[in-house]
């Protein structure tokens, strides 16, 4: 898990890319890691889980609309990723998180 505390800008997040395997769970905690999140693109609600084994498929991350991430993050400052590395052969190459530029 990772442990570093990102900085959220005020705009937000826009959105995350991820170059992974397929088998990755990823959550997503917005108090310091208290509770994680994870999203159901279907209902569009998020859900909050102390279960490590949950979380979202990077498919899912990635296609999270920016106002999602808007209405989910709220007052927060900063963020926190979590991901599962299922098997030995699991890996993660990069997460690029990009935020939305309201200086434009």
């Amino acid at each position: 898990m990772i442990t570093q505390l990102y900085e959220i800008p005020a705009a937000g997040i826009e959105s995350i890319s991820i170059v992974s395997s397929e088998d990755i769970l990823f959550s997503i905690s917005f108090d310091r890691g208290q509770s994680w999140l994870w999203y159901e693109p279907h209902g569009k609600d998020w859900f909050s889980t102390d279960n490590t084994t949950l979380g979202m498929a990077k498919d899912i991350v990635m296609n999270i609309p920016a106002d999602e991430w808007y209405n989910v993050s709220g007052t927060a400052t900063q963020y926190q990723i979590k991901f599962i590395l299922p098997t030995v052969d699991s890996y993660v190459t990069s997460i690029v998180v990009d935020y939305i530029n309201d200086t434009l």
